[in-house]
């Protein structure tokens, strides 16, 4: 069949980039995607980032209306304005992907709002405290006209509900019927596509689909979500359907997309190949190993640091913060209450003496540093940096705030080489069970390559926040690659992953 389309025409512009047509549409794109997970409009770097993919031929943007609190698709929105004001792209050669299901931030104001106003979105799952999650076709409708204003657009090419699997989670946690919570969950799932059918009539959305980390999880698991029933339930809907995508994690750590057969004996993958339908897999390189986050990613390590001399400079923190009850507080503090408070700031030696060894990797390291202890020495700081000091306290808290620097370092460079030498392990397994692609490549690019050439991927949206991010993706298409179908090649690097 001979496609005509500016999608299709964009990718005869540019040679050096690979493109795929998704399946049963007119739409052609780029097998890597600008993933948006973590962009906002507040950044320059990833305004400059996301205009260096389009203008290099990367025209698939993948986002969602939760994604930095609706700032991501205002940022989307605020790029493909300009350069099409500048004639360098138009919005059809563009297939611009958003998601819908969470109420988190503004949206959970505004949720909370509702309730007390007597107006509540229905079918609300509540997850935790300032957590929600709803595919009501009331929440869409709302949720649908917010992007498509954030991203100043008419239409989306792809429209899809973003991790339905919530219900069944609580559902889970509360002790429901498995058969009973799964009717109730695909009669909300047909409810939302009666909705999104409907809004293809109208020209807002042009597909529609799903994307769910239980996709590619055994049929026994209680969150499982079952493609085929999605299929089933679409198709029920209309002849014509218009459920083309799904989205679902792919990467060397879980690779059930590929190898595990949840749907009529068919994996998620060999299902929507059969069934003409595009498969989208995000998180390339972020895997997760009995709950711990693993970075398939190349790592410099610039300082290799024993445990022990972490020990050591953790119990050496440990008695300086013993030392604080010899400080004047009086000249800090105004009452015995605040002092208290106070002082409960005052034990990151403490904490490090029974936690720092315990974390469950670089990247778990780096979420409790950033949100967890960076944030309370900086409370500190503020606090102290109003107050009058003597010189003995003056000098403590910079002996104090300069050890726990050195301490930070100390741990960061111990868990980055551990992270380093991980990655070092999954880099040589890759090498003996697919020698095709040589020894110059990073940790990355194998993960690309691989997923790339592995039959039923449609796209891999990668995350490229930084401009260095996407001409790293764009490595990998300067090597030629041939689909084909290397399950045992998913099944053996998983296993191997879970074992290190």
């Amino acid at each position: 069949m001979t496609i005509s389309s500016p999608t299709h025409n964009l990718s005869k512009r540019f040679k050096n980039i690979v493109y795929t047509q998704l399946e049963g549409t007119e739409l052609t794109v780029s097998e890597i995607g600008f993933g948006s997970y973590r962009i906002d409009a507040e950044t320059p770097e990833h305004k400059e980032a996301l205009k260096k993919s389009l203008l290099s031929g990367i025209n698939l943007i993948d986002t969602s209306s939760n994604y930095t609190d609706g700032s991501a698709e205002k940022l989307i929105g605020t790029v493909l304005t300009e350069l099409i004001e500048e004639n360098k792209v138009t919005r059809k050669e563009i297939v611009l992907i958003s998601k819908v299901g969470y109420i988190q931030g503004r949206q959970y104001e505004r949720s909370q709002q509702r309730k007390l106003q007597g107006i509540p979105y229905q079918d609300v799952v509540f997850v935790s405290e300032g957590l929600e999650h709803c595919i009501h076709p009331q929440f869409l409708e709302d949720q649908l006209e917010q992007s498509l204003n954030r991203l100043n657009t008419e239409y989306l090419d792809v429209y899809l509900l973003h991790n339905p699997e919530y219900f069944l989670m609580v559902s889970e946690s509360q002790g429901m019927d498995l058969l009973t919570a799964r009717e109730i969950f695909y009669d909300r799932i047909k409810k939302a596509f009666v909705y999104l059918e409907d809004q293809v009539k109208k020209g807002r959305i042009s597909y529609y689909g799903v994307s769910s980390n239980t996709l590619p999880h055994d049929p026994s698991s209680y969150q499982f979500v079952s493609l085929e029933t999605l299929y089933e339930i679409a198709n029920e809907i209309s002849s014509e359907c218009h459920f083309k995508v799904i989205q679902c994690p792919l990467n060397f750590a879980e690779s059930g997309a590929v190898t595990c057969d949840n749907n009529a004996q068919l994996s998620v993958l060999d299902f929507s190949k059969n069934h003409k339908l595009s498969v989208f897999v995000n998180r390339p390189y972020n895997g997760f190993v009995k709950n711990a986050l693993f970075r398939f990613v190349d790592y410099l390590v610039e300082d290799e640091v024993a445990s022990i001399e972490v020990e050591d400079a953790v119990q050496e923190l440990v008695l300086l913060e013993e030392t604080q009850d010899t400080l004047p507080f009086d000249t800090l503090i105004d009452s015995p209450s605040e002092e208290e408070a106070f002082r409960k700031h005052l034990n990151i030696a403490s904490l490090l003496s029974q936690y720092w060894s315990s974390f469950k990797g670089f990247e778990h390291w780096l979420d409790v540093l950033n949100y967890s202890f960076l944030p309370q020495i900086e409370s500190v700081m503020m606090y102290i940096s109003s107050k009058d000091m003597s010189e003995q306290t003056h000098e403590w808290f910079h002996s104090y705030f300069s050890l726990i620097n050195h301490v930070m370092r100390l741990i960061t460079a111990h868990y980055k080489a551990y992270a380093a030498t991980r990655s070092g392990f999954v880099k040589q397994r890759l090498l003996t069970l697919s020698s095709e692609w040589g020894d110059s490549y990073s940790l990355s690019h194998y993960s690309l390559f691989s997923l790339r050439q592995t039959l039923g991927v449609t796209a891999v949206l990668v995350g490229m926040r930084k401009e260095d991010y996407v001409t790293d993706a764009l490595v990998t298409f300067t090597r030629k690659i041939s689909k084909k179908d290397n399950r045992d090649f998913w099944r053996e690097i998983t296993q191997f992953v879970n074992t290190i």
